[in-house]
């Protein structure tokens, strides 16, 4: 795979029937769409809003905790059309053994999994040239 990019999440757009995450790096920014819910979730991690009951990603969390693994990075490895794919990296470390262990998951979940546990965001050089560029309506009123 060529150089990897660090992304950041620049910002989350919510509307009733999508959410919208933009991602970037110095060069480009791109966004990917996730079902509300999903995003809604994303957007906890901006406040400090707990949660009446344990919420999917609480039990995937506490699953984690668990079985000590611990999330690495998510790396998005593919565009087709405007589906992405991506693959998160968990390290797990036992006796004096440390284990790498890759999953593939939707980039929704990868990408809230990241922002859950402060893990950084990839995606290849590549990949990021496939991107549709993502532009502010603020960026095209100054340009």
């Amino acid at each position: 795979m060529n150089d990897l990019v660090e992304l950041s999440l620049i910002k989350i757009l919510q509307t009733r029937t999508y959410t919208v995450l933009v991602l970037g790096s110095e060069d480009k920014k791109f966004s990917i769409y996730m079902e509300p819910h999903v995003g809604q979730i994303a957007q906890e991690f901006f406040s400090n809003e707990k949660q009446e009951r344990p919420q999917t990603f609480d039990f995937i969390d506490r699953t984690f905790l668990g079985l000590d693994l611990k999330v690495l990075r998510v790396l998005i490895y593919d565009l087709q059309e405007t589906t992405y794919f991506a693959k998160i990296l968990f390290e797990h470390e036992s006796a004096d053994l440390t284990h790498l262990v890759e999953v593939e998951a939707r980039p929704s979940d990868a990408l809230v999994l990241a922002l859950r546990h402060h893990a950084p965001i990839f995606c290849s050089r590549d990949i990021l040239e496939k991107t549709i560029a993502y532009v502010d309506s603020e960026e095209e009123l100054s340009s």
